[in-house]
């Protein structure tokens, strides 16, 4: 998942398909209330399909949409991203339909109602607090991954220090105290 870094700012890229206008405004309004928010509209699925490239943070997408609905675009969202979080956004209250979607792989689903300002920046904290705990166990993997690299700390290419070399990574991985002479 990806922040866009400008300066030394960090930005949380969001798309936003919809296709109603007067909505369309009202979700910019809300999506850019937080600074670290960059935002890009889309008015179809398809023209955002054709930007996925650029790696959103997040995606809220209408599921009523004039070229796909809600289900087939996440399900090409999740092909092509499956780490993106993706909040469908309806105007129906259809329980079936939002539990399919979450089911699908949807981070969140949230209706059209006087509640969804809240709702929506909830969840959108909830999903840039996920990204955050993510990249920070990616960041610890890595770190120990070189941490454990006994071929820098340690010189050497002969069989028997291979073999020991082997050895250490096979102790590293259970809790066992191991001294080498």
């Amino acid at each position: 998942l990806k922040s866009i870094t400008m300066g030394s700012q960090s930005r949380f890229l969001i798309y936003a398909v919809e296709d109603d206008p007067v909505f369309a405004k009202m979700l910019h309004y809300i999506l850019t209330l937080d600074p670290e928010h960059e935002l890009q509209m889309f008015k179809t699925g398809s023209e955002m399909l054709d930007h996925l490239t650029f790696n959103p943070s997040l995606i809220t997408l209408d599921y009523r949409l004039p070229d796909l609905t809600g289900g087939e675009l996440l399900k090409r969202i999740r092909f092509a991203y499956p780490d993106v979080p993706v909040i469908v956004i309806s105007g129906q209250e259809d329980v079936k339909t939002a539990v399919n979607l979450l089911k699908e792989g949807a981070y969140d689903y949230i209706t059209k109602d006087e509640d969804i300002r809240e709702r929506l920046l909830n969840s959108i904290s909830n999903a840039k607090k996920n990204v955050m705990l993510s990249r920070e166990v990616e960041s610890l993997r890595e770190e120990l991954s070189h941490k454990y690299d006994f071929g820098k700390s340690i010189i050497g290419t002969s069989t028997a220090i291979t073999k020991v070399f082997k050895m250490l990574e096979k102790a590293v991985k259970t809790n066992i105290t191991l001294s080498i002479t």
